[in-house]
């Protein structure tokens, strides 16, 4: 993502320095509350997978590495919800 905004600025660099306007400004925080909202559910799974006896063992691993893999999947899922509520606000103009 990094690499694609600093190739459109290369490309266009009027466009790159233009202030966001009103609507893209609403659309990040939407979607970023979108993110949050998945991040926090997320959350939650992790803390109830975390005490849930025998869960590591019966994946073959350390109850704390499960709970490590869960919260770096949650990261990620949020950040997916992020760029995917971004994409569809933009697309249908809200």
């Amino acid at each position: 993502q990094v690499a694609l905004h600093v190739i459109a600025a290369v490309m266009h660099p009027a466009e790159a320095r233009t202030p966001r306007d009103e609507r893209e400004k609403l659309i990040q925080a939407r979607s970023h509350t979108v993110g949050y909202y998945a991040m926090l559910l997320g959350m939650a799974v992790v803390v109830v997978a975390t005490h849930m006896p025998g869960l590591g063992e019966a994946l073959g691993l350390h109850s704390f590495m499960v709970t490590v893999y869960l919260g770096v999947g949650v990261m990620v899922i949020a950040s997916l919800a992020v760029a995917i509520a971004q994409i569809v606000m933009f697309r249908r103009g809200s």
